[in-house]
């Protein structure tokens, strides 16, 4: 049962965040447009996320062009610089995969030259 990993798991308990994860990462990748339904017409209706269900997600959504990203944070525990720092990092290793996509992962770097130079 869940209360009994989250026991086992010996964290800290904090009723408003989950005690198993911080972060999530979400692939939509569900074709949507072929979803028929015998004598029912369904459309998908985008809505606005106003609150951040963990403490940090990123959802990609797979689109005609590509895919799209967004990213929800909750704003008691991270700064909007941080989380624009983070999209740099996630945009430097999507360049570096297109750029060469038969590199291991462990050889790239989520930060430029410029970054690595002040570290």
């Amino acid at each position: 049962p869940l209360e009994d990993l989250i026991g086992n798991v010996q964290v800290q308990r904090d009723t408003s965040r989950n005690p198993l994860f911080d972060a999530v990462f979400s692939m939509q990748n569900a074709n949507i447009k072929d979803l028929t339904m015998k004598g029912i017409q369904l459309e998908p209706h985008p809505f606005e996320r106003k609150t951040a269900k963990f403490d940090i997600t990123l959802t990609a959504d797979e689109t005609d062009g590509g895919l799209t990203f967004v990213l929800e944070y909750n704003t008691a525990l991270f700064k909007p610089e941080t989380i624009e720092r983070w999209k740099q990092y996630w945009m430097q290793l999507l360049d570096a995969v297109t750029d060469n996509p038969n590199q291991q992962l462990s050889s790239l770097s989520l930060v430029n030259e410029t970054e690595k130079q002040t570290l």
